[in-house]
C-alpha cells in the first residue's frame, strides 16, 4: 500500500506520545501523582498486573508481567494493569492496583522465597524511592527502608521480583521501568461498553478503527515481508475520494449468524482466516483462498463492534507497532471496529467480476502429479478463462452473469482433476528448510526415543519415506518406512496446545491435511489444532506460532518402483517390533506382563529374510502373514502392568546420569546405603550390596525396604542430617506411586513427600531430600528387579561379608585413637606450624603441591594461599577434571628443614555444607626424602615409603553442624620409622564423593609431635603396655584382612573388646576438663541475687568449691579412676546447682520483656542514627496479634504476626496500658512428654487463649496456633532467657528475636541481645483486663471465655454495651437488639461503644473494653439467633451475611474473611422475640437484596407460609407459588426461611 510507510511512521510518533506523561516527568526528574501503566523498558510489551485469584496456583500473591496493549482510554478490563501512584510526605511512593486496591509491597514472610517476597498486599508497605535514571532512560524503584534496600526488577520469568545491589545494579536493564500515564478523566469516568443485540446486512464495507488517535485508520489487505497477504491497517485520507479496493470488504451474513468477510483486492488470497484455530490466542491472521472461513461479530452499546474468528474468543485488534491486524483478548480502542457501508457507485460490475476472479484464483492451482496439483492441460484451460475474465475487467464488463458462470465452470472442472491424497508412499519436504520429515533419536521431556524431526537425509533412505494409509473412516495414518521399531506419529499435546511430536511403535494418532496451494499442506495430528511446525533446532512441534513456511510441507509422491516388496516386509517387521516395544514386557514394576518368545522368533525370521534380500514375493507375503499372526497372538495376551512385589531391587535414578570422561560416557546413578545409616545416591555399581535392596510388602499398601549389606531399613527424612535415614528395624511404611514410563515416586507414610535426588548437576553423589516431582524430575526412580537367584544369593552373601568388613572399619575408628592416646605427645599449635610459604605459579617450589582445579583458580575461588590465610571462608579446591588428575588425587607437603617422624595435621573444613561434603574421610600416606621422587606427579610405590591408610576422621563431630563455619580437627600420625621431609596424601574418598573425587580444604597446617615417654600412660599405668600392644597387633591384622575382605565376626568382637580394655585403663582428662570449662562458663553467667538463674550465696559457694576440687588432680600422671570420680562429683554438684536456680513458674501469667543491651537506636525512634535494625528493643513486650487469627487459618505477615512494643524510648517508660492488656500477657504451659530429656512449654496468650506457633526459618515472622506447640526455654545469664521452637526442623535452635522492623522472628543471637528475654509477673491485684476498641463504634465479638455480670456492668459505666439479636423487621428494614448482662465462652455478641452513628474512622479514637481476669478458654464458637461466632479467621463463603464495616451494617461477598473473635449475622436464621428492642439498627435499602435466596428442591411440594413473627399468611400452597404477592421481607416457607426482595 502506498500509504503504509507513512502510517507506520505515524504509529511510531503516537507510541512516543503515549508516554508523554513520563516524558514530562523525565525533564522534572520526578514522578507526579496519577494513574499509570507500568512496563519494563526492554520487556517488549509486558506490563505489570494483578494476577487474579487462582486456587490452583500458589503464586497469586505475586505481581505478573503480562503481554498487553496499553489502552489509552481504559475500561474495566484494563483495571488489573492500572496503578495509582501517590507520593507520601516522606518522599516515597505507594503503588496501588486499581482492580483490587492492593499495594505493591514485600511479603516479609516470603523474603527467602520466590521473587524476594515482592507481591501484592492489602495494606501499604513503607513505600518506594522512585528515581529517574538518566543513563538508562527509565525509572528505578527501590524499597530503601527494607533490609538490604531491594531493587524492583524482573528476571523475565513472568513476574516482578526483588533483587539486591550485589546481584544487579540500578543501571541493569532488568531494573529499568517505564511509567505510561493515563488521563485522570478516563480513569475516573471509566465506562464498560455493553454487548447489545445487533446485525450487519450483507454488503460491501470499509472497516474503520474510529477511537484510535488517528481517526482515519482502516483495515485493508497487504503483503507482509514474506509476501503473504495479511489484514493490516492503513490510512484513507478521504473516504469520499477514490481509494484502493484492498480497503473494501464484501461481508456476507450466513444462516448460522456468522459472517464471511472477503477482501476486494486483486490478490489471490482474499478471505480472513487465522493461522490456527482453537481456544488459545495466536496473533497471526492471514488472507487465504478458503471461502469457508467465518467470522463472528459482537455489537456494542457504543456503536462499535468486536470481530472474532468463528469458534474463537479472541478479538481482532490493531498492533500499533507493526500495523498488522492480530487476535488477542484486548477489549479497547485497538479492537473496537466500525463497519461503514460503501457507496453503491463503487460496487461496479468490474469490481464484482474481479471478486469472482480472486475467488477462483484463491485455489492457487499448480501443475504436477503430486497430491493437490493438477494436470498441466487442466491448468492451461483454467488460466485461459481467468485471462479472458481479467481482460473483461480492463475493457468493461459486457455480461457479468455469463462471465461469472464461465469462471465457476472452470473452477469446477479443475477441482475435479486435482490429484487426491490416497493410500501410498510419500516424502514430506518443509517449505522453509527444504529438508525431510523424519524420525530422530533424541531426548525430550526427559524421555529418550524417536521424535518427529526435520533434517537432511539421502532421498533413498527409507527413513524419508512415509506410508500414508487411509482408514475405513476416511482418516489418514502416517507410518515411517525406516528400519527402526518406532514408526507411527503420536502427538504429545492435545487440543489447542503446543507440544513436540513423538514417534511410537503402534498407531495411536491419525493425521489430517489442509492444503495451502498446489502440493503444499499443513499437517495436523488428530485432537490437536496446531500444525506440524519445523523448529529451528530440528524438532517438529504442534505449534500455533507463525514462522513463514515452517508449518507447511510439500508432499512428494514416491513411485511404486522405489517402494518394492521388501519395503512392505520391513513395514511388517517394524509393526511387530513396535508392538513389542510399546507393550514393554519385562520383570520390573511399571513394565508389563506377557511372553515375547513367539513374536520375537517371528521377528527374527522375518529380519533374516529381509537382510538376505533374495526371497520371492510369495515367500515375503507368507512371512508377512506369519508376522501378523504372531502380532495378534501377542496382543491377545494379558499385558497388565507389574506392581511392586516382594523381591530384590536396584533403585536407579530415572533422570540423572553423570558423564564420566574416563569412559567417555554417562554413568547411571542409584540409591545406596552408607556406613552411618544414611540413604544416599551415587554412581551405580552393579552387583554391589550397597546398592541392592530387599523390598517386602507389608500387606497394607506400604512396604519395608532393607539394604542387603547393612541389613537396615529405609526410614524417614532427618532435618538434622539433610537426608533420609536408615533404621535398625522397620519403623515406617514406604510407599510407591506409579508415575509413567516405569518411573515411580517413593516416600513414606510419615513424610508423605517424594524422595528426591539432590544434585547441582555435576556431582557424583549426594543426599536424598524431600521434594515432589513428575516423571521427568529427580523424584522419579526406576525399580530394577533381579530375577537371577544365583546372582541374588551371591550379592547377599557378599553383602554379609562386606558388612562384617565394614564393622571392622568402624571398630578401627575407635581402636586407632584408643591406641594413639596411650602415648602422650607435646604439640605446639600456637607457634609450631611448619607450613609457612606457598607458591601459586610453581607449587613445587613452595611447601604445598596438589592437583588444583584450574577453573577455580581462574575464578579466584581456589589458591594455595587460602590454606594458610587463617580463614575457612576461603579454600583450596582439587580438580573435578579427569584430564588434570585422576583419583586418588594427591596433596603433598614439603617440610623442608623440619622433617618429622611424628606429626599432627590440622584440617579446616571450608565454610558451608560443601566443606563437610568434600572433607577427607579416607586417605593414604606416602613419604620420601628424595626431591626428585617428590616432583613426580604419580606415586611409584617402589620409590615411596608407604605409611598407612587412615579412615578414622571425626566426621560425626560435623554431621550436626554440616553447614557451619570455623570447623576443623587435628589428626595425629606417628611411628613412621624415621624422619621425612615430603608427605604425600592420596585422597581415596570424601564424605560425599563428588566428580573425580575432588575435595576442598579451608585451612591446612602440619605440626611436629614430640613424644613425652615419661608421662605417657603406656609407661606408668600398670598393665596398659600389654593391653596396648595387644590392641596394636589386632589393628595391624585387621587392616590386612580389610584389604582382602576376609574379616571374621569373632575378630571384630575381639578388637572391640581390646579397645574397651585400653579405654578403661587410659586416663583421659578431656571429659573432666570439658566439664570444668562448661560449669565455669555456665556459673559465671549468674550470681547470688534474686534474678532468674541466681542462687543463694551459700549455694554459689558450694558450686565454686566443687569446681576447685575437680581441678585438683595429678596433671602429669593422672589415673582413670581418679578422673572418673571427679567427673561424677562435679556433675552431681552441677545438677544440684541448676535445680537450685530461680526459675519462672509454669501456669503463671507474665509479661515477656526484651533484655537487649546491644542496639544503639534507629532514626525512626528518634533515639539514634542507625537503620531499623538498630531499633532499641530493651524493655519492650512480646505482643500477640490483635487480629486474633492463627497462622494456619490466615497469614498476611503483618496483622497476623506477633510484634514487640509497649515501650516509649523517648521517656524510657513502658506504656501504662500494657499492664492490663491481655495481648501482652503470656503463660508457659508445661507440655513435656514422659521420658523427654528436657522440659518443653507452650506459650499461651491471655487475650486469645492461642499459642505461639512454631517457626525456625530466619526472619520468618511468628504467628499464633490454636493448639500448643513446643518451645524450649533456656537461661542465658542472670535475668535472661532464650526461647526457641523445639521441633526437629529447628536444627540450629534459632531463638525468638525482636527484629528491628517490629516483629518477633527466629534469629541466632545470645545474651544481652534482641534474642534475650525475661519474665515479669503480672500483678495479682489488677481488677480487670482491658483491650482498646474504636470509640463510637459497633462490632461483633465472640470471646473464648465468659463475661460475667460484674464486668458487663463495669463496661456500661464507661458507655460500652453488649447486645444480642432480638429479631428483624418483617420487611427487612430494621435489626432489633437486646441488652446482655453476661455472655458464655464462645458466645457471639454485638458491642456498642458510645454513639456508633458518630463513628469517624479517621479520628483513631479508642476506648477500653474491660475483660475478666481470664484463665480458661474454649475454641468452640456458638451460634445464637442468627449471630455466628468466629473464634478464628473464617471465610463464610457466601454472599449476604451481615457484618459491620466502619460501624455500618454491610454484607459479605464470597471472598470476605472475618477475623478471630469476631462474627457475622445469618439474617435468615433470626427468630424474632416479643417485646421492645433495647436498640434498633436500621438496615439500608437494598442491603438484604444481596442475600442468596434458598431454592427448594421440590417446587410442587405443598407448604404453609408464615411471617418471621409466626403469623400464618398462606396455607397448603405450592412451594413454587408460595411467595407470589407477598411484600418484601423474610418468611417461613415450609421449614425454610426465604427472603422476598
Amino acid at each position: 500500500m502506498k500509504k503504509l510507510l507513512r502510517f507506520s511512521a505515524r504509529l511510531f510518533i503516537l507510541a512516543l506520545a503515549l508516554i508523554a506523561g513520563s516524558s514530562g516527568q523525565v525533564a522534572a526528574q520526578e514522578l507526579v501523582d496519577g494513574y499509570y501503566y507500568i512496563t519494563r523498558s526492554n520487556s517488549n510489551g509486558l506490563y505489570l498486573r494483578y494476577p487474579g485469584e487462582n486456587p490452583a496456583s500458589d503464586m497469586t500473591w505475586r505481581i505478573q508481567e503480562h503481554s498487553y496493549l496499553a489502552n489509552p482510554i481504559p475500561n474495566n478490563a484494563d483495571k488489573p494493569y492500572i496503578f495509582k501512584v501517590t507520593k507520601q510526605d516522606d518522599g516515597l511512593y505507594q503503588l496501588q492496583n486499581l482492580e483490587t486496591g492492593m499495594y505493591i509491597a514485600q511479603h516479609l514472610d516470603k523474603v527467602g522465597g520466590y521473587g524476594g517476597g515482592l507481591g501484592m498486599l492489602e495494606t501499604p508497605g513503607a513505600g518506594y524511592q522512585i528515581t529517574y535514571n538518566e543513563l538508562m532512560y527509565g525509572w528505578n524503584l527501590q524499597e530503601v527502608n527494607a533490609a538490604d534496600q531491594p531493587i524492583m526488577m524482573s528476571w523475565g520469568d513472568g513476574y516482578a521480583s526483588y533483587c539486591w545491589g550485589y546481584q544487579i545494579g540500578l543501571d541493569d536493564s532488568k531494573a529499568i521501568w517505564t511509567f505510561e500515564q493515563i488521563d485522570d478523566q478516563y480513569v475516573e469516568n471509566m465506562q464498560e461498553p455493553e454487548v447489545v443485540e445487533g446485525s450487519l446486512e450483507s454488503g460491501y464495507y470499509i472497516i474503520n478503527l474510529p477511537d484510535y488517535d488517528i481517526g482515519n485508520v482502516y483495515m485493508c489487505a497487504a503483503p507482509d515481508e514474506n509476501m503473504n497477504y495479511r489484514p493490516q491497517c492503513d490510512i484513507i485520507d478521504d473516504v469520499q475520494a477514490d481509494y484502493d479496493p484492498a480497503f473494501i470488504f464484501h461481508v456476507t451474513k450466513l444462516d448460522n449468524g456468522n459472517y464471511r468477510i472477503k477482501n476486494m483486492g486483486k490478490q489471490n488470497d482474499t478471505y480472513i482466516e487465522p493461522y490456527v484455530y482453537g481456544d488459545h490466542s495466536t496473533p497471526n491472521v492471514f488472507m487465504s483462498g478458503n471461502k469457508n472461513a467465518e467470522q463472528r461479530i459482537e455489537f456494542l452499546s457504543t456503536g462499535r463492534v468486536y470481530i472474532y474468528t468463528a469458534g474463537q474468543n479472541f478479538r481482532y485488534h490493531l498492533n500499533p507497532t507493526t500495523a498488522m491486524v492480530e487476535t488477542g483478548d484486548y477489549a479497547n480502542v485497538y479492537s473496537s471496529w466500525k463497519f461503514i457501508k460503501v457507496d453503491d457507485s463503487r460496487v461496479t460490475p468490474e469490481l464484482k467480476l474481479q471478486e469472482a476472479i480472486t475467488d477462483a484464483k484463491g485455489g492457487n492451482y499448480q501443475a504436477g502429479s503430486n497430491p493437490g496439483q493438477v494436470p498441466e492441460a487442466a491448468l492451461t484451460a483454467f488460466n485461459e478463462v481467468i485471462s479472458e475474465a481479467e481482460a473483461a475487467v480492463s475493457a468493461g464488463v459486457a455480461d457479468l452473469e455469463a462471465m461469472v458462470g464461465k469462471i465457476n465452470a472452470a473452477v469446477e472442472e479443475i477441482e475435479a482433476q486435482k490429484v487426491p491424497l490416497t493410500d501410498g508412499y510419500y516424502r514430506f519436504v518443509n517449505q522453509t528448510h527444504g529438508d525431510y520429515l523424519i524420525p530422530y533419536w533424541t531426548t525430550q521431556y526427559g524421555e529418550t526415543g524417536y521424535w518427529l524431526w526435520h533434517g537432511v537425509v539421502d532421498e533413498l533412505d527409507p527413513m524419508s519415506y512415509w506410508h500414508v494409509m487411509v482408514t475405513p473412516e476416511g482418516e489418514y495414518v502416517m507410518k515411517n518406512c525406516g528400519i527402526q521399531e518406532y514408526t507411527y506419529i503420536k502427538g504429545v499435546a492435545e487440543g489447542d496446545a503446543w507440544g513436540l511430536v513423538k514417534v511410537t511403535g503402534t498407531s495411536q494418532t491419525t493425521q489430517s491435511f489442509v492444503q495451502k496451494e498446489g502440493n503444499l499442506y499443513k499437517i495436523f495430528s488428530s485432537g490437536n489444532l496446531y500444525p506440524y511446525n519445523a523448529d529451528g533446532s530440528g524438532l517438529v512441534s504442534n505449534n500455533k506460532d507463525y514462522y513463514a513456511g515452517d508449518g507447511y510441507w510439500y508432499i512428494e509422491k514416491v513411485s511404486d518402483e522405489e517402494v518394492g516388496v521388501f519395503m512392505k516386509l520391513n513395514e511388517a517387521i517394524t509393526d511387530a517390533k513396535g508392538l513389542m516395544a510399546e507393550t514393554n514386557v519385562g520383570p520390573n514394576p511399571g513394565q508389563n506382563a506377557g511372553d515375547t518368545t513367539a513374536i520375537a522368533a517371528a521377528i527374527k525370521s522375518a529380519t533374516d529374510m529381509y537382510n538376505e534380500g533374495v526371497a520371492s514375493d510369495a515367500d515375503i507375503d507368507q512371512m508377512i502373514a506369519q508376522l501378523k499372526t504372531a502380532q495378534d497372538e501377542f496382543a491377545a495376551q494379558d499385558h497388565s502392568m507389574n506392581p511392586v512385589t516382594d523381591g530384590y531391587y536396584y533403585i536407579l535414578a530415572a533422570n540423572y546420569t553423570w558423564y564420566d570422561a574416563t569412559i567417555e560416557g554417562n554413568r547411571t546413578t542409584a540409591m545406596y546405603t552408607t556406613n552411618n545409616s544414611q540413604l544416599k545416591w551415587g554412581l551405580f555399581e552393579e552387583k554391589t550390596p550397597d546398592y541392592l535392596f530387599k523390598i517386602t510388602d507389608n500387606g497394607n499398601g506400604t512396604f519395608s525396604v532393607q539394604n542387603v549389606k547393612y541389613l537396615n531399613y529405609v526410614g524417614t527424612y532427618s532435618q538434622a542430617d539433610l537426608t533420609v535415614m536408615m533404621t535398625a528395624e522397620p519403623q515406617v511404611g514406604q510407599t510407591f506411586k506409579y508415575l509413567e514410563r516405569e518411573r515411580w515416586s517413593i516416600s513414606n507414610t510419615t513424610d508423605n513427600v517424594a524422595y528426591n535426588l539432590q544434585t547441582y548437576g555435576h556431582d557424583t553423589g549426594g543426599s536424598i531430600r524431600l521434594a515432589d516431582g513428575d516423571a521427568n524430575s529427580n523424584a522419579a526412580w526406576l525399580l530394577v528387579k533381579l530375577t537371577d537367584q544365583q546372582l541374588i544369593d551371591s550379592i547377599v552373601q557378599a553383602g554379609a561379608q562386606d558388612g562384617i568388613t565394614q564393622q571392622m572399619r568402624n571398630a578401627l575408628v575407635q581402636a586407632e585413637p584408643a591406641y594413639k592416646n596411650v602415648m602422650k605427645y607435646t604439640v605446639d599449635h600456637e607457634n609450631g606450624g611448619l607450613i609457612t610459604e606457598v607458591n601459586e605459579t610453581d607449587p613445587l617450589s613452595g611447601q604445598v603441591w596438589a592437583s588444583q582445579e584450574p577453573a577455580a583458580v581462574n575464578d579466584g575461588y581456589s589458591s594455595y594461599a587460602n590454606l594458610i590465610d587463617g580463614s575457612t571462608a576461603s579454600c583450596f579446591q582439587s580438580t573435578w577434571d579427569a584430564n588434570v588428575a585422576t583419583p586418588p588425587q594427591p596433596f603433598q607437603v614439603d617440610l623442608r628443614d623440619n622433617p618429622v617422624s611424628d606429626f599432627e595435621f590440622y584440617f579446616g573444613l571450608r565454610d558451608g555444607d560443601w566443606g563437610f561434603k568434600e572433607m577427607w574421610t579416607d586417605v593414604s600416606l606416602y613419604v620420601t626424602n628424595d626431591p626428585s621422587v617428590a616432583a613426580e606427579p604419580t606415586v611409584d610405590e617402589s620409590k615411596w615409603t608407604y605409611i598407612g591408610r587412615y579412615t578414622d576422621f571425626p566426621t560425626s563431630e560435623f554431621e550436626q553442624n554440616y553447614a557451619g563455619s570455623n570447623r576443623g580437627f587435628y589428626y595425629r600420625i606417628t611411628d613412621m620409622g624415621g624422619e621425612y621431609r615430603y608427605l604425600r596424601f592420596l585422597v581415596n574418598s570424601t564424605y560425599e564423593p563428588q566428580a573425580n573425587m575432588m575435595y576442598t580444604i579451608g585451612e591446612f597446617q602440619v605440626y611436629e609431635a614430640i613424644l613425652d615417654e615419661e608421662n605417657s600412660p603406656y609407661n606408668y599405668v600398670p598393665g596398659l603396655k600389654e593391653a596396648a600392644d595387644n590392641l596394636k597387633a589386632l589393628i595391624d591384622d585387621a587392616k590386612a584382612k580389610i584389604e582382602t575382605n576376609t574379616v571374621k565376626q569373632e575378630e571384630v568382637d575381639a578388637i572391640l573388646a581390646a579397645t574397651q580394655t585400653v579405654l578403661d585403663m587410659t586416663p583421659d582428662t578431656e571429659p573432666l576438663e570439658d566439664l570444668i570449662s562448661e560449669v565455669q562458663s555456665y556459673v559465671g553467667k549468674f550470681g547470688y541475687d534474686d534474678q532468674y538463674g541466681d542462687v543463694t550465696g551459700e549455694q554459689y559457694d558450694e558450686i565454686i568449691l566443687a569446681i576447685d576440687d575437680a581441678a585438683d588432680y595429678d596433671h602429669e600422671k593422672p589415673l582413670r579412676a581418679d578422673l572418673d570420680a571427679k567427673v561424677a562429683a562435679l556433675q552431681a554438684a552441677f545438677d544440684l546447682y541448676k535445680s537450685q536456680q530461680k526459675q519462672f513458674e509454669p501456669g503463671k501469667w507474665y509479661y515477656i520483656s526484651n533484655t537487649d543491651q546491644s542496639r544503639t537506636g534507629s532514626t525512626e525512634q528518634g533515639t539514634g542514627t542507625g537503620d531499623i535494625y538498630q531499633s532499641l528493643v530493651y524493655g519492650s513486650l512480646m505482643i500477640a496479634p490483635e487480629s486474633n487469627n492463627t497462622k494456619a487459618a490466615h497469614w498476611d505477615g503483618n496483622a497476623d504476626a506477633v510484634i514487640w512494643g509497649a515501650y516509649d524510648y523517648a521517656t524510657d517508660e513502658r506504656d501504662p496500658n500494657s499492664y492490663t492488656d491481655p495481648y501482652c500477657m503470656w503463660r508457659l504451659v508445661d507440655i513435656t512428654e514422659d521420658g523427654a530429656d528436657h522440659k518443653v512449654y507452650a506459650l499461651q496468650n491471655r487475650a486469645t487463649g492461642q499459642y505461639l506457633a512454631s517457626e525456625y526459618n530466619d526472619s520468618q515472622r511468628m504467628g499464633m496456633s490454636a493448639t500448643p506447640t513446643p518451645f524450649a526455654v533456656e537461661l542465658l545469664k542472670s535475668g535472661q532467657y532464650k526461647m526457641y521452637s523445639d521441633i526437629k526442623e529447628n536444627v540450629n535452635k534459632k531463638p525468638l528475636h525482636a527484629s528491628g522492623d517490629g516483629y518477633v522472628v527466629p534469629w541466632a543471637a545470645d545474651a544481652d541481645s534482641p534474642s534475650s528475654w525475661t519474665f515479669e509477673e503480672v500483678a495479682e491485684d489488677i481488677e480487670n483486663l482491658y483491650v482498646d476498641i474504636p470509640n463510637n463504634s459497633i462490632q461483633i465479638m465472640s470471646l473464648p471465655y465468659a463475661m460475667d455480670e460484674t464486668t458487663v456492668d463495669f463496661n456500661i459505666g464507661t458507655g460500652i454495651y453488649l447486645y444480642g439479636i432480638k429479631g428483624i423487621a418483617a420487611d427487612g428494614s430494621e435489626l432489633y437488639l437486646k441488652s446482655l448482662t453476661s455472655t458464655q465462652a464462645g458466645e457471639p455478641f454485638i458491642v456498642v461503644a458510645n454513639d456508633y452513628t458518630a463513628f469517624n474512622p479517621e479520628a483513631g479514637e479508642t476506648v477500653q473494653l474491660a475483660l475478666p481476669l481470664v484463665d480458661d478458654y474454649t475454641n468452640e464458637g456458638k451460634t445464637v439467633n442468627g449471630l455466628i461466632a468466629t473464634m478464628d479467621y473464617t471465610v463464610p463463603g457466601r454472599v449476604g451475611y451481615g457484618i459491620f464495616v466502619n460501624s455500618a451494617l454491610d454484607t459479605t461477598s464470597v471472598e470476605t474473611g472475618i477475623n478471630g473473635q469476631g462474627g457475622y449475622i445469618e439474617f435468615g436464621s433470626i427468630i424474632s422475640e416479643t417485646g421492645e428492642a433495647d436498640l434498633t439498627i436500621a438496615i439500608k435499602e437494598g442491603l438484604l437484596n444481596k442475600i442468596e435466596t434458598v431454592v427448594a428442591s421440590d417446587p410442587d411440594e405443598k407448604v404453609d407460609v408464615y411471617t418471621i413473627d409466626g403469623v400464618l399468611v398462606k396455607r397448603n400452597v405450592l412451594r413454587s407459588a408460595a411467595t407470589e404477592g407477598l411484600t418484601k421481607g423474610i418468611y417461613i416457607v415450609g421449614k425454610d426461611k426465604v427472603l422476598v426482595k
